[in-house]
């Protein structure tokens, strides 16, 4: 009886174990256009080039890569930055051409070294940039 349960139990944690990862945040922004919250009020242009980011490296902070994406499948120009925060924390901020003056930020619940391509990394970024926010990831 015991064993039944404990199989009956694994069971139903392998069928609800899905479901509750993709609740995680994967599908933000996919209502924005319905939303009464306008995203893109209030666009900002840069203050500086893409390039120039480079240099706001601190003794506390190196940047490991900037480069400028062009606009592409509906997300617009943005500038991807890569970096390291001592001792050892990686990062990657996109900073949109035209910038609501709002932030997102998601890591990557305790599971800490995931690419920032990894499962639905590149599909948040990509709708948070698309309401043009900046996004940065962990």
């Amino acid at each position: 009886m015991v064993a039944a349960k404990t199989i009956l139990a694994a069971l139903a944690l392998t069928a609800v174990a899905p479901a509750a990862a993709l609740a995680q945040n994967g599908y933000s922004f996919l209502d924005a256009q319905s939303s009464p919250v306008h995203y893109g009020v209030a666009p900002v242009t840069p203050a500086m080039t893409c390039a120039d980011v480079a240099g706001l490296a601190t003794a506390e902070t190196t940047i490991v890569s900037v480069r400028a994406v062009p606009a592409a499948e509906g997300v617009p120009e943005h500038c991807r930055v890569s970096g390291l925060i001592q001792p050892e924390i990686r990062f990657e901020l996109n900073l949109p051409a035209n910038w609501n003056r709002r932030f997102y930020m998601h890591g990557n619940g305790g599971f800490a070294g995931e690419s920032p391509e990894f499962g639905s990394r590149p599909m948040i970024r990509a709708n948070a940039l698309k309401q043009g926010f900046a996004v940065a990831q962990t």
